[in-house]
């Protein structure tokens, strides 16, 4: 007896689809409700700055090539 594949059930949804089609040209209603929020909402802050481990880009390369030999392809995340 073999062995068959399950059957799946698809439920299909109609896609939207506009009666015209978009005028690009045609500029929008000037009557439509904006929502603002104050900026009390949100906080702003900053980030420090990251050290860098190397002076220059050739240090940058020399160290990247010394830890490829090492670890090869994996990197550390």
């Amino acid at each position: 007896m073999e062995d068959e594949w399950p059957t799946i059930e698809r439920t299909t949804i109609a896609a939207s689809v506009p009666d015209a089609p978009l005028n690009l040209d045609e500029k929008p209603p000037l009557n439509r409700t904006i929502n603002v929020y104050p900026l009390t909402n949100y906080t702003f802050g900053t980030k420090d700055a990251q050290a860098e481990k190397d002076k220059s880009v050739p240090e940058r390369f020399k160290r990247m090539k010394e830890e490829y030999e090492v670890v090869g392809i994996f990197a550390r995340f």
